[in-house]
């Protein structure tokens, strides 16, 4: 079963315990791609693989990934964020972004619980990052993964180009970092070229970045 919007819908793979998205208009925005998936994450019909008996609402989750997940911010929510803190983003990265990473070039939030979460609930939960909104422990379908980690991967190329154009981060330094952490700023940096880092450099919310430019 499907639903969402006119532009694009998600459900379950037919066959499969799988999410699938589907964009069914070139002209939808990635808001209108967010406002499809935000339900699945209070969806107790979708098996999750720390859910209460693998079958509930993410909300009040106690195996929160809140607790263990490492997230990098897209440009936009890196501004929302220091904007809804009074904050600079320089001063939203020295913060609140991990120092042992910032000295290779790589923001990421302090983890392990997150900075933000406060008493099981996250604080900047409007101004939550692409990762945090796409972040659910669903089987995906292949062609809907890959859209989802190309989306993210994009706004986070663009938060890091931004931050080193503005001087906040240093140039990427890959030597000293572990394997996971290396592996993701390389893919961000072959994401630097893709054609749609400009709308996620230009954009101010998510309604101004079409989906057709990602999809290509």
């Amino acid at each position: 079963m499907m639903a969402g919007n006119d532009k694009v819908c998600v459900g379950i793979e037919p066959g499969q315990n799988a999410i699938r998205l589907e964009v069914n208009d070139a002209s939808a925005s990635l808001q209108e791609l967010l406002d499809a998936w935000q339900p699945l994450c209070d969806d107790a019909g979708i098996s999750k693989t720390y859910a209460a008996g693998h079958f509930a609402p993410c909300r009040a989750c106690e195996q929160n990934c809140c607790l263990s997940a490492d997230i990098s911010p897209d440009l936009i929510s890196l501004r929302r964020l220091a904007q809804g803190l009074d904050m600079s983003i320089a001063g939203f990265v020295a913060e609140y972004c991990r120092p042992d990473l910032l000295e290779h070039g790589l923001m990421k939030v302090r983890s392990q619980p997150c900075v933000f979460l406060h008493s099981n609930i996250c604080a900047v939960y409007p101004r939550r990052t692409l990762l945090c909104r796409f972040y659910i422990c669903a089987e995906m379908a292949g062609p809907t993964q890959e859209l989802i980690y190309r989306i993210s991967l994009l706004g986070a190329a663009a938060a890091h180009r931004y931050a080193r154009e503005q001087g906040i981060i240093p140039a990427p330094v890959p030597h000293g970092l572990g394997g996971f952490d290396r592996a993701f700023l390389q893919l961000m940096e072959e994401h630097m070229a893709h054609a749609a880092l400009d709308y996620f450099l230009q954009a101010e919310n998510y309604s101004q970045i079409p989906l057709a430019i990602v999809l290509e």
